[in-house]
């Protein structure tokens, strides 16, 4: 059996790929149609790639991900449907979680720590 040998010089690792912005702008239009309970909260659709995580949730699909209001964590889901700051936010507003972190920081305070 004949044996291969590598160039250790020339031979890279993986490295990731550099995108254009046309091309990360293409991905987050998708995205936001694909999803649309992602993309209602978006403003600019075409500007999603720059929501802090975006590739981690595009290679995953989207699945077990949710789009968090960053205000969110000290207002209601009411107060930000009320006032009129739910959808149509800026990307400096919002952030991808993981489901479960989604859920902790949304939790009761009883439901972690008990009565």
């Amino acid at each position: 059996m004949p044996q291969v040998f590598f160039n250790t010089d020339t031979f890279t690792p993986d490295s990731f790929p550099v995108y254009s912005e046309k091309l990360l702008c293409d991905l987050s239009e998708y995205a936001c149609r694909k999803h649309p309970e992602i993309g209602r909260k978006i403003g600019r659709k075409w500007m999603l790639h720059r929501v802090p995580r975006f590739m981690e949730a595009l290679r995953d699909g989207f699945v077990g991900w949710h789009l968090h209001h960053v205000t969110g964590e000290s207002v209601d889901r009411k107060t930000l449907v009320n006032s009129g700051l739910y959808e149509g936010r800026p990307w400096w507003e919002l952030r991808f979680m993981k489901e479960y972190e989604h859920r902790r920081i949304h939790a009761d305070a009883g439901e972690f720590y008990g009565p």
